[in-house]
């Protein structure tokens, strides 16, 4: 098996044909089983089985990475879940078998970013709904984005499974996604509710600030789904209130250099968190040693106020934003939490008179 994870394209292509690939991939075929059916199969027979199913793998990985056998994915996926879900971690660890478990799960997800590697444009007319499109003479396959959708689920698991600092996150599989879907989603509901879920705040810090980021670099914030529409409910995605400086600071940069502005117009999840990050941040999680923050941001956006006119509306829903369980209390906010929240500004602007005169046009306007 080492020897033909190793193989070359035209061994692979050979071997394939000759049902090399079929017959040294068979416990690949084979039924799905539970967990603790590999437990009991007893630390030896695990440590074996597992060094022969990485090899598979690495073996399907290497033929996937020349374009061939990624149709074998609804075939090997059901077994494959088995590695892919979140485990008993305390039953792995008690039965010292958690490194076997992880070898085939982490190869298991490198054949998922080769796999996403082979993903077409999403409209392009290679892409078909129900299997794979061969692209050249060498029946060279690619993967299916109907296919993808199970893999999502599986990643959502691991999302709301209480995760700690140390996570580690592969899902190879985030990088090709977020990529993808700037360059060729056009907005496709099914996919933004897909990369979506990267910003959950249940997700690490640094992978909701690199995704974040990617999506705004791209100038495709836009292209998110409503917050109604995302994956998970509205909550998960709104509390708590981001208080991490680089996350609020990444909000305010695509504030401030127009990458929300046509998400305001589409009703994109994006600008609803911006929105409810920064306000609730600015307005009530500010004290104590959070104080030099909240100034920063609210005079950085002041200022932006006073160079890009266009941003008065987005300025007045900031200062009139309220949580979805405010809205259903009131149908309008009371004029003195509107006052105290123009005081609050005022006191932010350090008695800077270019700000104070930006704040009270903006007043006036509201």
């Amino acid at each position: 098996m080492e020897v033909l994870a190793r193989s070359e394209k035209k061994n692979c292509s050979d071997f394939i044909k000759n049902g090399i690939f079929r017959n040294a991939t068979w416990h690949l075929y084979k039924s799905a089983f539970p967990i603790d059916r590999w437990i009991k199969l007893g630390r030896e027979n695990c440590i074996l089985l597992s060094a022969l199913i990485v090899e598979q793998l690495r073996f399907w990985k290497v033929c996937i990475q020349y374009g061939y056998c990624v149709s074998y994915f609804s075939v090997f996926f059901p077994a494959l879940c088995m590695w892919l879900n979140v485990p008993t971690f305390e039953e792995l660890i008690e039965k010292n078998v958690l490194d076997e478990f992880a070898a085939i799960t982490k190869e298991a997800f490198l054949v998922l970013g080769a796999l996403t590697k082979r993903l077409p444009n999403f409209y392009s007319s290679m892409h078909v709904s129900n299997g794979i499109s061969e692209v050249n003479d060498e029946e060279v396959e690619t993967w299916c984005w109907a296919q993808v959708g199970p893999v999502v689920d599986l990643a959502i698991k691991w999302t709301q499974w209480p995760l700690k600092k140390n996570t580690v996150w592969n899902s190879s599989v985030f990088n090709q996604r977020y990529k993808t879907f700037a360059a060729a989603s056009y907005g496709d509901m099914i996919y933004g509710r897909q990369v979506v879920i990267y910003l959950h705040r249940c997700v690490e810090t640094s992978v909701r600030l690199s995704a974040w980021n990617a999506l705004s670099n791209a100038r495709v914030l836009e292209l998110l789904p409503p917050l109604e529409n995302c994956i998970a409910k509205a909550e998960g995605y709104l509390e708590p209130v981001e208080d991490n400086e680089q996350i609020l600071e990444a909000y305010l940069k695509s504030w401030v250099f127009g990458a929300l502005d046509r998400a305001v117009t589409r009703g994109s999840v994006a600008f609803r968190l911006v929105l409810h990050h920064l306000s609730s941040f600015i307005f009530f999680c500010s004290n104590g040693d959070k104080l030099l923050l909240r100034n920063k941001l609210a005079k950085s956006l002041l200022r932006n106020y006073s160079s890009k006119q266009q941003h008065e509306g987005m300025m007045i829903d900031f200062i009139e934003y309220q949580k979805p369980g405010q809205r259903e209390e009131a149908s309008s906010m009371h004029m003195h939490e509107v006052e105290r929240r123009f005081m609050l500004l005022t006191e932010a602007c350090e008695g800077n008179s270019s700000l104070l005169r930006n704040l009270e046009k903006l007043s006036k306007s509201g």
